[in-house]
């Protein structure tokens, strides 16, 4: 357990985004639930570089998805973490092949 979060199971999913995907703004905890803490992304692309698409948008106003923001590349070995039922996020379009 992560002392102060109350962490005690772990939902794992791995995403590849073809090119011209994408996916919406959106919240990582289901509204109603307590389930989905912590929102933990580690990108796994070795060979991307600025153009190819697939920035993380994450707003930095807790609650917020028409504030500040922030574009995260999603560079091999690039870990990010949030809280899952306070930040919005969502990936832009991709333009290049996975």
């Amino acid at each position: 357990m992560l002392k102060g979060l109350r962490l005690f199971t772990f939902e794992g999913h791995f995403a590849i985004y073809p090119e011209g995907t994408f996916y919406t703004a959106h919240l990582d905890r289901h509204a109603g639930t307590s389930d989905r803490v912590v929102t933990t992304i580690l990108y796994l692309n070795p060979d991307w570089q600025p153009g190819d698409g697939g920035e993380l948008k994450l707003w930095t106003t807790s609650g917020d998805k028409t504030g500040a923001f922030i574009l995260i590349e999603p560079r091999l070995g690039t870990l990010v973490c949030f809280m899952a039922g306070d930040f919005w996020h969502e990936v832009l379009p991709t333009k290049k092949r996975a």
